[in-house]
């Protein structure tokens, strides 16, 4: 693992801010409009990219990206990946990665193949949501999971068995118009911090 460096989730380098609240309530779209407690689901949208090398006697944690490198407010999952795999030396399997998506199209090739082949592997899937205004840039943690999205239309069913979604636009009508609007560098900075904490945290956060 990395040498452990503060992150940018808060000030004592141990649970990012605002990552665990109650959640109050689900658009009917599915999308989330905020955060959720531990024991709920969060809801959100080739091969492992890389492999590093095993634990003794422990199987390493997968990190699944969900995105599209297509819509700007689609490629944070897919940032995540490409941040991992290029600038860390992450000891897990990460799969989703920009050029190589998983997304609504695929989602559930991905997600089968994974439960067979990392049967004893705990897995942490990434993706952007949508959320109120003034949580635009918020990143999330729950702990069942990501709950299929608004993009991939699969209602009731969840990815992973720990959720982080980062909010990247704001819950509206036209939420495909909220996604395409979104600027790059603000994916860009979320993809930094996510990939940073897990990069730091990923033992503890998946209870290995």
């Amino acid at each position: 693992m990395p040498k452990e460096r503060k992150n940018k989730f808060d000030a004592d380098n141990r649970m990012p801010l605002n990552a665990v609240e109650k959640s109050e309530s689900v658009a009917e779209n599915g999308i989330p409009l905020n955060v959720i407690e531990k024991s709920e689901s969060v809801s959100g949208g080739g091969m492992p990219q890389n492999m590093s090398r095993k634990r003794e006697g422990k199987p390493l944690p997968v990190v699944m990206c969900i995105g599209s490198d297509r819509v700007s407010g689609d490629l944070l999952g897919p940032a995540v990946g490409r941040k991992l795999i290029e600038e860390y030396n992450l000891r897990a399997y990460v799969y989703g990665t920009t050029g190589r998506n998983i997304n609504g199209a695929n989602i559930d090739f991905y997600d089968g193949f994974i439960r067979e082949i990392h049967k004893e592997s705990k897995v942490v899937a990434v993706d952007a949501c949508l959320g109120s205004g003034r949580e635009i840039g918020k990143i999330k943690i729950g702990y069942r999971g990501v709950g299929a999205g608004y993009a991939v239309r699969k209602a009731g069913k969840r990815y992973g068995d720990v959720g982080i979604v980062g909010i990247v636009a704001e819950n509206a009508e036209d939420n495909v118009m909220q996604l395409i609007s979104v600027e790059v560098s603000l994916i860009e900075e979320m993809s930094g911090r996510i990939a940073e904490y897990l990069a730091n945290n990923l033992d503890a956060l998946t209870g290995e």
